[in-house]
């Protein structure tokens, strides 16, 4: 597994291809992400801007003035603030390819289906980039198959999938790409929603899912860690969804086998202390994110207050079925405000 983690402003550049002759005439028009190398070296995931060749100048110029893995001097990051500023006004025309690293060309323009999530005021995110550092509260996980014919992608913002999909590669030809995100979101949600307190009034659809820690089990078989909830509040410890990939000549299929909880923890076996207070703060934090989404500005303020002093009066109890009926009684308690309140109010 390749997985990137940046920090911003601390340089960890991106590949710049040149050609074999006179390389500052012969910049090609991508940047490879560190880290998405194919296992035999030949393929990567890149980036460019080729709607704005001025902006892309003087990130490859960036690029060239400060080698990898370099800490950047103060009169560097204030390079790399400008650069990234440069890049983030024009972000939405951002391209993502597949690239030949060894000829130096792009074999394919990621064209996956990119999702706008239901994170509050979220809209469609760019597609990924590194300039002079990485967009705040974004992630990349590339996951190479063993045999080197499948690149799984995988960019994450904040608690939402932005876009998760799977491109074959065969005889130097990348294929379609298969959109992961639409048909293993849809699972886990529709697993997270037998979960559901009933009467709640939650639905499937609210939850935002995001994955991570993508792996190959065998040639066609992979996992995926999901972690799904409403705005900030997971849901439980998450869930590990099961699916093959089977690459063909006309089309790779998509199949999820199975979607259970990340993990069982010790103790939790229905009728046991540890399994109601576990159900019962899943059932409290679906409550508490429910009610704050109904809040405006300063109401939710003051929800956050009354729900952190509650909680401190929460943990003087020590025997956990007395806790988990307590727990159990204000879950109630902010379900039935929140379907007392207005939806949907504006922010202040």
């Amino acid at each position: 597994m390749k997985k990137l983690s940046l920090l911003t402003f601390v340089l960890f550049s991106p590949i710049i291809c040149y050609g074999q002759s006179e390389p500052n005439k012969s910049i090609k028009p991508f940047l490879i992400f560190p880290n998405t190398q194919s296992p035999d070296g030949q393929y990567a995931v890149a980036w460019g801007l080729p709607k704005h060749p001025d902006v892309w100048a003087k990130v490859c110029q960036f690029e060239q003035e400060h080698p990898a893995d370099t800490e950047l001097t103060e009169e560097g990051s204030k390079q790399a603030e400008a650069v990234f500023q440069s890049v983030d006004d024009v972000s939405q025309d951002v391209e993502n390819y597949i690239v030949d690293v060894r000829d130096g060309k792009i074999v394919r323009k990621l064209d996956c289906l990119r999702a706008p999530g239901v994170t509050a005021e979220r809209e469609l995110e760019p597609e990924y980039w590194i300039a002079g550092g990485r967009p705040n509260r974004h992630d990349l996980e590339v996951v190479w198959s063993r045999a080197g014919n499948l690149v799984l992608v995988d960019h994450t913002y904040r608690w939402d999938c932005v876009t998760f999909c799977a491109v074959p590669i065969r005889d130097g030809k990348a294929g379609p790409p298969v959109d992961l995100n639409k048909k293993l979101g849809g699972a886990v949600r529709n697993f997270v929603a037998k979960s559901f307190p009933r009467g709640s009034g939650y639905s499937k659809n609210d939850v935002n899912v995001s994955f991570d820690d993508v792996q190959q089990l065998s040639d066609t078989r992979f996992s995926t860690h999901a972690e799904a909830g409403m705005g900030k509040s997971s849901w439980s410890a998450g869930a590990i969804v099961d699916f093959t990939l089977t690459p063909s000549d006309e089309r790779t299929s998509l199949k999820v086998l199975d979607v259970h909880e990340a993990k069982e923890k010790a103790g939790e076996i229905p009728g046991t202390k540890e399994h109601a207070l576990e159900k019962a703060d899943r059932h409290l934090k679906f409550a508490y994110a429910t009610l704050q989404s109904t809040q405006d500005g300063n109401a939710r303020e003051a929800l956050r207050k009354e729900q952190k002093d509650w909680l401190a009066q929460r943990d003087k109890i020590t025997d956990a079925f007395r806790r988990a009926e307590l727990v159990e009684i204000r879950a109630k308690e902010l379900e039935k405000r929140a379907r007392a309140a207005p939806s949907n109010p504006s922010d202040q």
